[in-house]
């Protein structure tokens, strides 16, 4: 009984603790208001400073959502977006980008609807949303990891962290396990399935893909932004098609259209990408070499024409006129569909976020309360969401972390 009253006395008392301090956990933070008297908050983070995938993000601007209709989102998270419909509208784009402005962060649209900071400085970004935390009254304590998480049994308090640390709401807002050293969200789930709550299994996403024998390593640099990228189940059934942008690196394939699909990557399925758009091109009387005449025809770098001829045992300075038919049709079906097998991915360390999370059929998506542990609420990328590249993940950082804000401030008023 001593020991008990020892603990009870050290424990610290809060109305609410975030658990996380990058995007989701700080915008929580700015736009939930506390007060050291009657609801008191802090933010737990685990990182020596708090928001460093948020700096990270967009190579240093912060791409933080896009300027499209919000219902145009939803086909960007996979199978979840019908799911977390409501929390996108009830705090969109729109109203995002008006917070932003009012917190001194006016922003600006590039002509692909990508909408960053106009300052392009993700640091500016950070900043105002530590501002608002800090006007909100919250303390952020960083280098705190949370290692331990169960329910309570003294009211008004619901939930024990580390022992030392009481809470009546507990936000989970730790991320995933993307960006190397920057995803430290898999601790707590473990901690979650503890309390039996069920979680998929992390796996990286917008990620590179590597393929069976890659062909193009002496061809890094170089992209094709038209591509059309689909992955086949080893029964050469399509089960996932994303069409943009694709990469040429070292060591595999990358740019958005691989980022994005990568979510439907497994090794032995077939990645097959087209890297122009037309037909099978006519090369009869044509004095031009191979390599020329197909770079014309389909519009794609003669580099990458040899690449090809070479892979499907052609010579590119041949005449065309004198090339083979069977040999202009591989090299054509190459561009126009060209099969990989896929092998892996560059992993978490070069993943742009985390597949997989707590499942959302243990969350409400109207509060992100968990339905059975009242007080817990998780936001951002600890669940299991993840959209496209392009300001998707961001906005669902922010759309989730206002859900659970309103939840919250609901709650109070009673």
């Amino acid at each position: 009984m001593q020991e008990h009253n020892n603990t009870k006395a050290r424990r610290k008392n809060y109305d609410t603790v975030i658990v996380g301090g990058g995007a989701a956990g700080l915008f929580l933070g700015a736009v939930l208001r506390c007060d050291g008297a009657r609801y008191p908050g802090i933010i737990l983070e685990a990182a020596a400073e708090p928001g460093q995938k948020l700096l990270a993000s967009g190579s240093g601007q912060c791409n933080f959502t896009r300027a499209d209709a919000i219902s145009s989102f939803l086909e960007h998270y996979g199978a979840h977006g019908a799911r977390i419909r409501t929390c996108l509208r009830e705090f969109d784009n729109r109203q995002l980008i008006s917070f932003f402005e009012a917190a001194g962060v006016p922003s600006w649209t590039r002509e692909d609807g990508k909408v960053f900071p106009r300052s392009m400085r993700a640091a500016d970004v950070r900043e105002a949303l530590l501002k608002r935390c800090r006007r909100n009254g919250w303390v952020i304590r960083c280098g705190c990891s949370v290692t331990a998480l169960a329910a309570a049994d003294e009211a008004p308090v619901r939930w024990y962290i580390n022992g030392d640390i009481a809470a009546h709401h507990v936000v989970l807002a730790s991320g995933g396990l993307s960006w190397g050293r920057l995803g430290r969200g898999g601790g707590i789930l473990n901690l979650v399935q503890d309390l039996g709550i069920q979680v998929q299994a992390p796996r990286p996403a917008l990620v590179p893909l590597y393929v069976r024998d890659y062909p193009f390593r002496a061809l890094a640099g170089i992209s094709f932004p038209k591509a059309c990228v689909h992955i086949l189940a080893p029964n050469g059934r399509r089960t996932a098609e994303k069409n943009g942008a694709v990469l040429l690196t070292h060591r595999g394939f990358s740019g958005p259209a691989i980022l994005d699909i990568s979510r439907w990557a497994a090794p032995g399925k077939i990645l097959e990408i087209g890297f122009a758009e037309g037909s099978l091109p006519d090369h009869r009387g044509v004095r031009k070499s191979l390599q020329h005449y197909l770079a014309q025809h389909f519009g794609l770098p003669q580099r990458f024409l040899a690449a090809l001829i070479r892979r499907c045992g052609g010579d590119p300075a041949a005449k065309a006129a004198s090339a083979d038919a069977g040999l202009v049709r591989r090299v054509s079906e190459e561009i126009l569909g060209g099969q990989y097998v896929i092998t892996g991915d560059e992993g978490f360390a070069h993943a742009m976020v985390t597949a997989g999370g707590m499942d959302l059929s243990e969350i409400s998506t109207r509060s992100f309360e968990c339905k059975h542990h009242p007080g817990l609420f998780a936001c951002g990328e600890v669940l299991d969401v993840d959209g496209d590249t392009g300001g998707y993940n961001l906005q669902f950082a922010f759309s989730s972390a206002a859900a659970v804000a309103r939840a919250i401030d609901k709650e109070r008023a009673y």
